[in-house]
């Protein structure tokens, strides 16, 4: 048993229990409601929920090769995409806040420490 990538996943199904409640709130529902272009809504929400997908099959992935379901050897390559997607994503989210007009990014769009707490735990269970 792998408890680092049990946590990943832990921090993926936080993020995804996120996405399907506050997120939809918060974030889809005013995306609707804007005067947006109809094409840039339907892809900001593609985009969306590309991510819910992506935070589900990497928590089934990590939750898989936690308990040693998958041998070590097939898990070990997905698990380092796994962690540096997340890594990225953490950077991106960081860079994008920075040069937004949003105030006190670090606090209001908090979604890269989770993003960086996955990346990590996937990355210290694969050198474990």
């Amino acid at each position: 048993m792998n408890v680092y990538f049990l946590l990943a996943s832990v921090g993926a199904v936080l993020l995804l229990v996120w996405q399907f409640t506050v997120g939809l709130k918060k974030i889809i529902a005013p995306l609707k409601g804007s005067e947006l272009d109809p094409i840039a809504k339907t892809l900001l929400q593609c985009g969306y929920h590309f991510q819910s997908v992506m935070l589900l099959c990497s928590a089934a992935v990590l939750v898989a090769c936690g308990f040693d379901v998958i041998a070590s050897m097939q898990g070990f390559g997905v698990v380092l995409f796994i962690a540096m997607f997340f890594g990225m994503c953490s950077i991106w989210q960081l860079y994008i806040s920075f040069i937004s007009e949003v105030k006190q990014p670090f606090v209001n769009v908090n979604h890269w420490l989770l993003y960086a707490l996955i990346s990590i735990f996937s990355l210290l269970g694969a050198l474990n």
